[in-house]
């Protein structure tokens, strides 16, 4: 069991201490639910894109799974219309690697870790959230996958829209799970903030987080991150670190040891800091150019006077 005696949470910031910490297998083998490919009927690609590399850095061994159906819908993503044709979940999931398979395959006890992307395919082809709001249904597979790897305290990453499927499924256990922040006036950038309520509806916590920021449930062992919930400017850049923060919680997750994101987030910030040095530099190039621009402009100014006093005296020299 993976039980913990003291733990502090603070946004950024996890510490932890666990008992009983026993040797385990490497970390080396995900199970990732795809629910097609293309962010209006399918997985979204630049979370699903950015799972795949940060496991792989990792040194994961990725298997992706997905369903053996018709997609709920197909859309053209050029112009967002429905379009009057079928396609195979299972099939168009395959643009993301040969080797996705049924998800009726899919089996918690081979692998360590369960992760989800988000997409509008969470909600049309994993579930009917997308269709029937609070009153949804879960793809029997996606539900007997989640409660599996749940019953066996393995980890659950969930990123995007996914989490909705936690509250769906695990609901009675009261996950703590995050969706983002609710939309305002003022910060207009999470339209789809309507799941959070329904999430609640269902029986999670939901807890408001920017969009590279997460969310753990020590007691279910559940990871969450907004991601592409926020629409804004920089939704490519802070999904990606998003899900790097997410990978590698499940890491630590799987190993039983302490948490402690200050570990995670050092590399982050020295980059952070390198950049923010870079900039300064750059600052202080534009400022010394700048400064000795200004000098060069007085030095002139001054020679041009310097010439003019010069030029009227020898024009009064003459005169006399």
């Amino acid at each position: 069991p993976f039980s913990f005696k003291f733990c502090q949470t603070v946004e950024g910031t996890i510490q932890n201490q666990e008992s009983n910490v026993y040797q385990k297998p490497r970390f080396n083998s995900v199970a990732v639910i795809l629910s097609g490919c293309g962010v209006f009927d399918g997985s979204e690609v630049t979370e699903t894109i950015s799972i795949l590399i940060q496991l792989q850095k990792m040194n994961v061994k990725v298997h992706m799974f997905a369903p053996n159906q018709d997609q709920h819908h197909v859309i053209n993503h050029t112009n967002g219309e429905v379009m009057n044709e079928k396609r195979n979940v299972l099939e168009q999931s395959k643009l993301f690697g040969s080797e996705v398979r049924d998800i009726k395959t899919l089996n918690a006890e081979e692998f360590q870790a369960l992760l989800i992307p988000g997409g509008f395919g969470v909600a049309k082809n994993l579930s009917n959230f997308a269709e029937k709001g609070e009153e949804f249904t879960v793809n029997e597979d996606v539900s007997k996958a989640i409660q599996d790897f749940n019953n066996q305290a393995k980890p659950i990453g969930a990123v995007c829209i996914s989490p909705i499927l936690i509250a769906k499924v695990l609901g009675e256990k009261k996950p703590m799970i995050t969706l983002g922040k609710r939309q305002t006036e003022k910060d207009n950038k999470w339209p789809h903030s309507g799941a959070i309520d329904v999430a609640e509806k269902l029986g999670a916590t939901t807890i408001e987080r920017s969009p590279s920021a997460f969310q753990i449930d020590f007691s279910n062992k559940i990871i969450t991150s907004p991601c592409f919930m926020y629409d804004g400017f920089k939704k490519f850049s802070t999904a990606n670190e998003g899900i790097q923060l997410v990978c590698q919680i499940m890491e630590q997750m799987h190993y039983g040891k302490k948490i402690v994101l200050n570990d995670i987030f050092q590399k982050q910030n020295e980059a952070r800091l390198e950049r923010q040095g870079q900039q300064a530099q750059q600052q202080g190039f534009q400022g010394q150019y700048q400064q000795g621009y200004q000098g060069q402009q007085q030095g002139n100014e001054s020679n041009r006077n310097y010439r003019n006093q010069r030029k009227q005296k020898n024009e009064y020299q003459e005169e006399d």
